[in-house]
């Protein structure tokens, strides 16, 4: 297992407590990633965060499951793969397709999967490893219900495979004549906040615990996992470790 205790460069802050939290409870052993400089910019010690990711992916000799803060860690996963004939699998409330011209709240981590694919921000993704970007038509996106307008007419307009939960076993199939290997990305915003409140920018709806859990069960069947991310707990935002016993379960059922 590997933990990135980060949100956007800084350490043990917002959803950057999340993987200590699930550590914690589960006394797992897990390397973690450390900054390899002290850089005050925002975008320099995302690079520099993910670069050691990457580092830590490449190394890993068994499917890795990575404990994240936010869904930016996409991209140090992503370029630790290189070489793999991988696609993406994202489970999200949110489409993380925007761009610095679509997005309404400005937030980097509303434009990961864009990142990924070569959306935007290409001198960030190729400093950390990632070149070329992931083709869009090797991505699905999940269970998405909460997207900015501009956002959703970018996602219109691409090849990314966009699914209910009951599309995702037809969405596997048509994956797997084209990749290998898969990233499985599990923001726990996917979840309705009413029964998963610790996260970061709740959206209303979204699905039931047990269904993700299911979903998950399924999809090696389908695809082999090279990495699995689950991302966006935040314990200050958690009632009752709600949140955080999800979060718990979803890692025994990916190892």
């Amino acid at each position: 297992m590997i933990a990135v205790p980060y949100h956007l460069g800084r350490r043990d802050v917002e959803v950057g407590q999340g993987p200590a939290r699930i550590l914690q409870t589960l006394a797992h052993r897990c390397q973690i990633v450390e900054r390899a400089s002290s850089s005050n910019n925002e975008l320099d010690a995302v690079v520099d965060v993910n670069t050691q990711l990457a580092r830590v992916v490449a190394r890993h000799e068994n499917p890795a499951v990575i404990l994240a803060g936010n869904c930016n860690s996409c991209v140090g996963t992503l370029a630790g793969l290189a070489g793999t004939e991988v696609g993406i699998v994202w489970f999200d409330a949110h489409g993380d397709f925007n761009t610095p011209e679509t997005t309404i709240s400005g937030a980097l981590e509303g434009m990961s999967l864009a990142i990924a694919t070569g959306g935007c921000h290409d001198e960030l993704r190729r400093r950390i490893g990632l070149d070329p970007p992931v083709a869009e038509q090797n991505c699905v996106l999940v269970a998405t219900r909460s997207l900015d307008p501009k956002e959703a007419i970018r996602l219109q307009r691409s090849a990314i495979t966009v699914i209910g939960l009951s599309g995702l076993d037809a969405a596997l199939d048509g994956l797997a004549k084209q990749v290998s290997a898969l990233y499985l990305h599990l923001d726990l915003d996917v979840l309705d906040p009413v029964l998963s409140p610790g996260v970061n920018f709740q959206a209303p709806g979204g699905i039931a615990p047990e269904e993700l859990f299911e979903a998950v069960r399924r999809i090696p069947a389908k695809i082999p996992i090279a990495a699995a991310t689950i991302a966006n707990f935040n314990p200050d935002r958690d009632q009752d470790d709600r949140t955080l016993r999800i979060a718990c379960r979803l890692v025994e059922i990916l190892q």
